[in-house]
């Protein structure tokens, strides 16, 4: 006796290429589990997108900060990528020349980042 019906329709079915196969067990819950899910991160990235600060923000939190620490004359400078660290975040970092409160003329970027406290670096 040959193969039975089924046990043919399965050796069929395991010759088919794998993204058939995988397509055939997709169901309708799986798509629409799917589409919420990728909803659901979209609506998260556009969430934390809305509270991204600009760089005008970062001057101002720049300025600031420098005028808590005392130093007068503040000019905030264009942005220089490399001179915050690794984990320091570009866009909320910015540079500056500006008057110790002893009185010396400085140049810097105040550094920011996610998880962390900002600080300031001198050239």
């Amino acid at each position: 006796m040959g193969p039975t019906m089924k046990q043919d329709e399965k050796f069929k079915r395991q010759l088919r290429p794998a993204w058939i196969r995988w397509l055939t067990r997709i169901s309708a819950d799986t798509v629409v589990t799917q589409f919420v899910s990728v909803f659901i991160v979209v609506l998260l990235l556009v969430f934390f997108l809305a509270l991204w600060p600009t760089g005008d923000e970062a001057r101002v939190h720049a300025q600031h900060l420098l005028e808590v620490q005392g130093y007068e004359s503040i000019q905030i400078l264009p942005v220089n990528l490399f001179a915050c660290g690794h984990g320091d975040v570009p866009h909320e970092s910015a540079r500056f020349r500006a008057l110790t409160p002893a009185g010396m003329r400085v140049e810097g970027a105040v550094c920011c980042g996610w998880m962390k406290n900002c600080t300031i670096r001198f050239e």
